[in-house]
């Protein structure tokens, strides 16, 4: 991933830059003063100086997907957000040339703001948002530049500070089976402050059930299917996948019937509430 940023960066100073790849290298390397006593052309040098998480952008948002064939969920947490800091110079033998220069990339990059992913190398393009840029701000990483320029054993040197945010997915996931019964106890609370439900005589709770399955035809989900429950209000319509619910259940049998949309006959069926299992078959 970083070095499909490496790439992206080094093209958008070449492209937009307009820059001779013939006269003008562009460097990654560490700028020590050894490495800059090695240049024989003028040089624009990316130096990644830090990596660290945005923790701005921080989320434990998560997504869910569901296989009704094996009957479990899985939850996808959001993908790490990084920023990777790096710092620009300009190698020249004039400082004319090398502020010259300096000031074609900075004309560059201070106008972007953001880099979508299809824009960038090939190897971001499956970056699930759009990279935010931050241009010539002041670091957090580096409080002290001479500092940083004495332990890479150079000369202090006008540097631009250029900022990236990438996602980076950590495959953190959940799979858990599906919840297929909902059951509510109904009762009277007792007066202690935790107001836990106490046991109470049969007459005085009831068990109330919220339950789901698939209905299949063909041993293939079958959608816009509606399923009415006989001598109750209760009727509900298959989604697109065939799943389907009913709500606010008391324990028991239950007749229901079929309609396939575009049918005009109806089919017959039971469920047993509470189950193992609430899935149907039409015919």
């Amino acid at each position: 991933m970083i070095q499909d940023v490496d790439e992206t960066l080094k093209n958008l100073l070449i492209a937009r830059g307009r820059m001779d790849e013939a006269a003008i290298d562009i460097s990654f390397d560490q700028p020590t003063g050894e490495w800059a006593g090695s240049l024989t052309r003028p040089t624009i040098n990316c130096y990644l100086y830090d990596i660290r998480e945005n923790v701005e952008l921080r989320s434990r948002d998560f997504k869910v997907s569901k296989d009704y064939q094996t009957g479990k969920t899985q939850r996808v947490f959001d993908p790490l957000r990084v920023d990777l800091s790096y710092i620009l110079t300009v190698w020249t033998r004039n400082i004319r040339d090398e502020h010259a220069l300096l000031s074609r990339v900075l004309s560059v990059l201070a106008p972007i703001r953001v880099i979508h992913p299809k824009d960038a190398e090939p190897g971001l393009h499956e970056q699930l948002y759009d990279m935010p840029v931050k241009v010539a701000l002041p670091s957090e990483a580096i409080r002290n530049l001479p500092d940083l320029w004495g332990v890479m054993e150079n000369q202090l040197r006008p540097a631009l500070n250029f900022v990236i945010t990438v996602a980076l997915d950590l495959k953190e996931s959940i799979e858990a089976p599906m919840v297929l019964t909902a059951q509510i106890d109904v009762g009277r609370y007792g007066s202690d402050m935790i107001r836990t439900l106490r046991n109470q005589p049969p007459t005085l709770v009831e068990h109330v059930y919220h339950v789901g399955g698939v209905l299949y035809r063909d041993d293939k989900p079958l959608p816009n299917a509606t399923l009415n429950m006989v001598d109750h209000p209760f009727s509900v319509t298959t989604d697109g996948t065939g799943r389907y619910a009913f709500v606010n259940l008391a324990a028991g049998d239950y007749a229901l019937t079929i309609m396939p949309e575009g049918s005009t006959k109806a089919q017959k069926t039971s469920i047993k509430v509470p189950s193992e299992q609430y899935d149907l078959k039409a015919k």
